[in-house]
């Protein structure tokens, strides 16, 4: 949610929004100037969800078009504002969004806590080593997806009853809570983030004016046309719990590629090339809308029970680099604060080196999977939904050419019961596994030092090729 007091330039939908104070938040409402008190008005700039909204409905394909378009409009321009209508002066607009806004323990499915990013979780011991605290609960993970559930049950049910209005008054919420994680001053708050003040704290403007303020640079109308091109959405599962698995990872990733947006969107700004920091929110625009068109094309299917062979089939296997852990590693010795190298490792100088593991039947190098280094211990946490996935495989080990002094051992457990033990050195460096993990829980990948020194150069970890494999015919 943010503010403006004119419309979007260029863009296919025209409106002026108002932001009325209220203490301690900011709302934005679809009333006209005129409409209210003189007092309780101040023009600003708004998060255009319409706009949005709009753009996310037009990348579904004909026939879901079709389901939709009974509501359409009110989707567009009621529905999708439901959320910041609970924090408008009109009774009106309050009174009609609140049964519609779902909440986890009272608090609603909005805006996102942030999680703990723990770097210095040790005990220092009485004879001088190092033991790994237990994680802070994951309170980010743990609000999203109740709201998840809570939000896409409720659409899915409506839907599938036939119940469209009331469906789409479900889902506005939904998708507005989508397109704030990823857009202007939002994009800092929830997964891995702070607040939405955060870079007013880091830059100052070189001109000293507030209207080049990081923050309102940040907050200002973001209705920035892009091109759908070639894109067509995707199924993110046929269960809700597997939608949620999915939805989860393809939002944080689209959140983190998006905070890098921030930074050069500022500085252009203030350079004065204001077309090129308006397009970083075009970029920013279609990632958003991109996870949402793959929200609500699942959420169609799902409910009118059509699923394409294709769509099917992308879902039969995910891997390890593409998923998005509940628990990791922010720092690791020798991989710094990028500890997850995605299909590789890193060398003394930190270049890129191919993931590679001396396998019992010979030397082996993978395309895919993830390099880390070590530490005491650390762990990688993943959250699997119930009867989804049937197998967790793919190797494991010392890479081949970096760590031939290394040695570490690994335990992966599900719902807190072991499922693999190994330790890996000079004498066993490498091995493949393939768990059972049908009945879903928290897989946790343990990783041990066994050098006796926790900042070992030689402890390069090779994920190899893992992935979660679903049975066949699920």
């Amino acid at each position: 949610m943010g503010f403006n007091g004119r419309a979007g330039k260029g863009v296919g939908v025209s409106r002026i929004s108002i932001s009325c104070r209220v203490p301690g938040v900011f709302l934005s409402t679809r009333r006209r100037h005129r409409d209210l008190p003189k007092k309780a008005c101040r023009f600003s700039m708004s998060n255009s969800h319409d706009f949005l909204t709009q753009k996310i409905l037009s990348a579904l394909p004909e026939p879901q078009q079709v389901v939709w378009a009974p509501v359409r409009e009110k989707l567009i321009a009621e529905y999708c504002w439901y959320p910041d209508w609970l924090y408008s002066p009109d009774r009106a607009q309050r009174v009609a969004a609140q049964p519609y806004v779902t909440t986890v323990d009272g608090v609603p499915f909005h805006y996102l806590p942030a999680n703990a990013v723990e770097t210095n979780n040790w005990a220092v011991e009485k004879d001088g080593t190092l033991r790994r605290l237990a994680n802070a609960p994951n309170r980010h993970w743990q609000f999203v997806a109740k709201g998840f559930h809570n939000s896409i049950t409720r659409v899915l049910s409506h839907l599938r009853a036939g119940r469209i209005d009331e469906a789409a008054r479900f889902l506005g919420p939904l998708l507005h809570m989508v397109e704030d994680t990823g857009s202007g001053v939002h994009v800092l708050e929830g997964i891995d983030g702070t607040d939405a003040m955060l870079m007013d704290r880091l830059m100052a403007p070189p001109s000293g004016r507030i209207s080049d303020r990081p923050g309102t640079i940040l907050r200002q109308d973001d209705a920035v046309q892009f091109e759908w091109g070639s894109f067509q959405p995707a199924l993110l599962g046929t269960t809700v719990g597997e939608i949620i698995f999915h939805l989860f990872r393809r939002y944080a990733a689209m959140v983190r590629l998006n905070r890098l947006e921030l930074v050069p969107m500022i500085q252009q700004h203030w350079d004065g090339d204001l077309a090129a920091s308006r397009a970083r929110i075009g970029t920013m625009n279609r990632r958003v809308c991109e996870v949402a068109a793959d929200l609500l094309y699942t959420l169609t299917c799902v409910a009118t029970d059509r699923f394409s062979s294709s769509d099917l089939e992308s879902l039969e296997k995910v891997a390890l680099e593409d998923l998005e852990p509940i628990h990791r590693p922010y720092i690791l010795p020798g991989y710094e604060a990028s500890p997850l190298v995605n299909g590789h490792n890193l060398d003394g100088e930190g270049a890129l080196v191919a993931l590679c593991l001396d396998l019992p039947e010979g030397r082996h190098e993978f395309a895919a999977g993830l390099g880390t280094g070590c530490h005491v211990e650390y762990l990688l946490a993943y959250d699997l939904p119930s009867h989804v996935f049937e197998r967790f495989r793919g190797c494991v080990g010392l890479h081949a050419e970096l760590a031939a002094e290394g040695a570490f051992a690994v335990e992966m457990r599900l719902a807190g019961q072991t499922l693999y033990e190994d330790t890996f050195d000079r004498k066993h460096p490498a091995t493949a596994f393939d768990l059972p993990v049908t009945a879903g829980g928290m897989l946790e990948l343990y990783v041990r030092d066994r050098t006796g020194a926790w900042d070992s150069p030689h402890n390069h970890v090779v994920w190899g090729g893992v992935e979660l494999v679903k049975a066949e015919g699920r």
